[in-house]
């Protein structure tokens, strides 16, 4: 399911040895199983990982309206069916073990390249919220572009990001981007802001009936003007990042140049003035 529902939940059903371990523990009133607190002492969590390679597993457990709950059924002494239950709470306890695991031994980020150029065919960029998985964007081609163009005047520059179809289909959309200026040292500047000082949000268009032609657009105009007048176009690059939650499950997938079906792109309008 690649959205969340009201009311969904997953179940899983353990190994028989792990439930008549249990059951004994029960029968023979271990000290384990004397309250809740010594049960999560003992049992420490579970793991949920996908192994399929066709699989696309992203589970989210939220803290406000969810539960983990391990049940186990079994017989009593007269025969009639009985269940024990255990809940684990969601908030920060001394009992909590949280930890995420990533395997994209099978995933299209398998062989994730952390550079490429936007000519290359076929190419793809990615955003993923909840394992920090960002893309910085930086234009060193522009300045040599223009430099030949005497008296040319940038008016204006949009940074526009087109999510491949298939994003939709298996992730949410962040409803959000913030763009941010990376500095060298890693330090993050923004979220950058419009030319009314309001934060920009990516003002994105989703395409529900073709799924092809969604896209976010910023207003990079003084981030463009800035960069031409420096020495280097390493002193900063721009960075995405979703608005929201950071254990928000959303992916972002887009198109760059090369991947001539879905081109996020950088359009510049400018006035070159010739003397001539």
């Amino acid at each position: 399911m690649p959205y969340r529902k009201d009311n969904d939940s997953v179940r899983i059903v353990l190994a028989q040895a792990f439930g008549e371990s249990l059951f004994d523990m029960l029968r023979k009133k271990n000290i384990s199983t004397t309250d809740v607190s010594s049960f999560q002492s003992w049992l420490k969590g579970f793991a949920v990982r996908t192994l399929s390679a066709n699989s696309n597993l992203m589970l989210e457990v939220p803290k406000t309206d969810s539960a983990i709950v391990l049940r186990l059924y079994y017989h009593n002494d007269v025969g009639r069916p009985d269940k024990q239950e255990v809940s684990f709470p969601l908030s920060a306890s001394v009992y909590g073990y949280y930890a995420m695991h990533i395997n994209r031994t099978t995933a299209v980020l398998s062989g994730l390249q952390k550079k490429t150029i936007a000519t290359a065919p076929r190419q793809q960029l990615f955003h993923q919220t909840m394992t920090e998985l960002n893309t910085r964007f930086s234009f060193p081609a522009l300045k040599e572009m223009l430099k030949n163009m005497a008296g040319a005047q940038i008016i204006n520059a949009t940074l526009q990001l087109k999510p491949i179809q298939s994003n939709l289909v298996q992730h949410a959309l962040p409803a959000t981007l913030n763009l941010y200026y990376y500095h060298t040292d890693g330090y993050l500047e923004g979220p950058l802001k419009d030319a009314n000082d309001a934060t920009q949000t990516g003002s994105l268009q989703l395409d529900v009936l073709y799924e092809k032609n969604s896209q976010y657009s910023f207003d990079i105009t003084a981030y463009i003007k800035q960069e031409l007048l420096s020495n280097s176009f390493t002193t900063k690059r721009l960075m995405i990042k979703a608005g929201g939650a950071g254990d928000a499950l959303q992916q972002l997938s887009m198109g760059m140049p090369g991947n001539t079906q879905y081109t996020s792109r950088l359009i510049l309008t400018y006035v070159s003035y010739n003397n001539n």
